[in-house]
């Protein structure tokens, strides 16, 4: 119960506990739009590997025929979508081809990693994207294969599996914007961190959307017990697929023992939020 106790002390309910760690762990929007900036300095180097690398050799002039196979780059994943935090990936680019580039997807995500290490980038290949590492921010990459006609549908290629999946940035942004719980999914993005947890984060917004379908908007302490429920009972057995992909089963990208340590850390933290000692389950 909020309000002044006797002593005149102001009294911190869970509620208003929870929402300054949010606070303290948001990036600020000042922040977050210097690393939008930042990041579309690489922008002329993306244009010309996809204009002018991607494609056939002419052999005749033993040069690359310019093509206009970029559609465009665009900021994307959790800086779009207002669910970024304190030491999570900086800022994703989608970058989108046009379905005439003649590549395959994984000539395609090769090509790219193969362009920024010669350029003398520091990069990383992960699942989806390539990491690149370009004034002490980490960029994620995400080339991907425009589908044909009026759609946003786009194919990426997965590097795990070496195969392709489908996808569609637009709708997932939109999803989460629509959702009404930000501040609930930034607040397990938080746990997870410190509580060393392989959970991707797509994964994390699908599944705190779900565990809270039929929950009201905003009231936060309770939502998030709610969450602490779902994934310390339904979370092993449920199966979350993308909303722009029923073939992409997101579920399937954790094997059981990461599950599984998701389960028991939630446990213990529906345990810790039942007795409202939010101080041991996130600070």
């Amino acid at each position: 119960m909020s309000g002044i106790a006797d002593s005149g002390e102001i009294l911190v309910t869970p509620e208003m506990y929870i929402r300054s760690v949010i606070r303290a762990n948001t990036v600020p929007q000042t922040v977050g739009s210097l690393a939008i900036a930042t990041s579309k300095q690489l922008y002329p180097w993306i244009r010309i590997w996809a204009n002018h690398i991607l494609g056939a050799l002419d052999t005749e002039r033993t040069i690359l025929k310019p093509q206009n196979y970029l559609l465009g780059i665009a900021p994307s994943g959790s800086v779009v979508k207002g669910t970024n935090i304190v030491g999570a990936t900086d800022v994703d680019l989608f970058i989108s081809l046009s379905h005439k580039t003649p590549n395959t997807l994984e000539e395609i995500y090769s090509s790219l990693s193969k362009y920024l290490g010669l350029l003398g980038f520091c990069t990383r290949e992960q699942d989806v994207s390539i990491g690149v590492n370009y004034k002490n921010l980490w960029i994620d990459l995400v080339p991907a294969k425009k589908h044909s006609g009026p759609t946003n549908d786009h194919s990426i290629y997965r590097k795990k599996t070496g195969s392709w999946t489908k996808t569609n940035v637009k709708r997932h942004v939109m999803l989460v914007n629509k959702s009404g719980r930000k501040n609930e999914i930034r607040t397990i993005k938080i746990w997870r961190n410190l509580h060393g947890l392989e959970f991707p984060s797509f994964y994390v917004e699908l599944t705190v959307i779900e565990a809270l379908r039929r929950c009201a908007v905003g009231r936060l302490t309770v939502n998030l017990q709610r969450v602490f429920e779902y994934l310390s009972s339904d979370f092993t057995k449920a199966r979350i697929v993308d909303p722009a992909n029923s073939n992409n089963v997101v579920s399937e990208d954790l094997d059981d023992k990461a599950k599984h340590s998701i389960v028991r850390a939630a446990l213990s933290s529906r345990i810790m939020a039942l007795r409202s000692t939010w101080e041991e389950i996130i600070w």
